[in-house]
């Protein structure tokens, strides 16, 4: 009965310190490689056997630690059972000090890693109020063979607290000071920022990253960036999406610094070789079917581009121009008598009904006749897009100038802008109702 006791109080402080290491093993201070079955090994166990090959007196020139049991000779059933009562009792004294002793280097490595140390010393002086007394109780109970158990309530609630203060996410460089230094233009310094940061995280894909930008951007050594590149492309750890955007960026140092297209698509091919079969792969590959093969290339891509705007006053001129300046009264006269006779024939013709729609405007007096068959040909329904907004401006340029209604040339104008938004009469359009209120108030 007695060893069934005290091996289920070593079992609750076996338990006991498990529920805390789970806790500090989700935390990003654990101590990577310690597993808590080998500490509870080398912890718990390896003291155990020891002590008790010793207390079974057969190692020579070793007496055994307890005395109370004739060791050494054969053991009788109640022999046996007391020794291991004995052990058990052992075994827990063994695992009061052993969790006690586990707390107190969970909660080492805890304090050292916490940033605000006032916030750390508020925590265990608060939490010790509670520990300490109920440490010394436990003390006074059960007397100096029990002072591990009265540590392990102590440390308890000091690991209690401090668990709930630590940083529940794993801590992570911090470039500011690097970027600060690159804004006042002193790479040197940066430099030295970035690498005391990849001291401690070895890894980080944004330090190496930022490391190679310095070498690039700021020192003009796109090799050495290079170089700084694929160091890190060696690294296990990498997402397949870090290794196209690292070699991406790769690509774009040599095309903007280095003017040398060979090495962007040796870079932008190292993808492809890397990744094979990918989506990353395939955009890389689409990227280097657009990229210039030779620097020349490279130089006159980078030229500006003249665009050709469209020329407003031109269009106006053409819109305002008569059919034939030279043209006489009579001949008009004659000509439109013609147009009519070939229209009665074939109302379809586009041509004929054009020129007479300017005959009557232009040349004989009478735009409210040529605004209508320009009316005519826009209602046809196989109306040319390329056509209409020519027709467009020249009627409202009728409504303005011959018929004198601006109103009506100002729908038309709009009708223009509305339908045929991206023609070159549009933008003379919109110049024209722009400069429409202004005249109105100048008269």
């Amino acid at each position: 009965m007695l060893a069934a006791i005290f091996i289920s109080m070593s079992a609750g402080l076996v338990l006991f310190v498990g529920h805390f290491w789970s806790r500090f093993d989700a935390l990003p201070t654990a101590v990577p490689g310690v597993s808590f079955p080998a500490w509870c090994l080398k912890g718990l166990l390896v003291p155990w056997v020891i002590i008790t090959v010793f207390n079974t007196g057969f190692v020579p020139g070793l007496p055994p630690v307890l005395s109370r049991v004739p060791l050494g000779g054969a053991f009788g059933w109640s022999q046996s059972w007391d020794f291991f009562t004995q052990q058990c009792i052992q075994g827990f004294f063994i695992a009061q000090w052993w969790c006690a002793i586990s707390l107190a280097w969970m909660l080492a490595l805890q304090a050292s890693v916490v940033d605000n140390r006032d916030n750390l010393l508020a925590t265990l002086i608060s939490w010790s109020l509670i520990g300490l007394p109920a440490a010394g109780l436990l003390f006074l109970a059960l007397g100096w063979l029990n002072l591990g158990l009265a540590l392990t309530g102590w440390l308890w609630a000091l690991t209690h607290g401090v668990l709930n203060i630590m940083p529940t996410h794993p801590p992570k460089p911090i470039y500011s000071g690097a970027i600060g230094h690159l804004m006042m233009d002193r790479p040197e310094e940066a430099e030295w920022e970035v690498l005391k940061e990849l001291e401690q995280f070895e890894e980080d894909y944004e330090g190496w990253m930022l490391m190679a930008g310095i070498y690039a951007t700021q020192y003009r050594d796109v090799r050495l960036a290079e170089q700084t590149v694929f160091e890190l492309l060696t690294q296990p750890t990498l997402s397949i999406t870090e290794v196209a955007a690292a070699l991406h960026k790769l690509a774009d140092w040599h095309l903007s610094i280095a003017e040398d297209p060979a090495g962007a698509r040796f870079a932008l091919e190292e993808i492809g070789r890397r990744l094979p079969d990918s989506h990353l792969a395939r955009e890389a590959q689409v990227r280097l079917e657009r990229m210039p093969r030779t620097r020349e290339e490279l130089i006159e891509s980078k030229q500006p581009r003249k665009i050709r705007l469209p020329n407003v006053q031109q269009v106006d001129d053409q819109t305002s121009k008569p059919w034939q300046p030279d043209l006489e009264p009579e001949s008009a006269q004659a000509i439109a008598e013609d147009c009519v006779a070939r229209l009665n024939r074939e109302p379809n013709d586009v041509a004929t009904r054009e020129k007479l729609a300017r005959l009557y405007a232009e040349h004989l007096g009478n735009a409210e006749r040529g605004i209508e068959q320009l009316q005519l040909l826009l209602d046809m329904p196989d109306c040319s897009d390329a056509k209409a907004p020519e027709w467009l401006a020249l009627m409202a340029h009728w409504q303005e100038h011959r018929c004198h209604n601006r109103p009506a040339a100002r729908l038309t104008l709009r009708r223009l802008v509305e339908d045929f938004p991206r023609s070159l009469h549009a933008f003379a359009a919109h110049r024209r109702l722009r400069l429409m209120p202004k005249e109105e108030v100048s008269e």
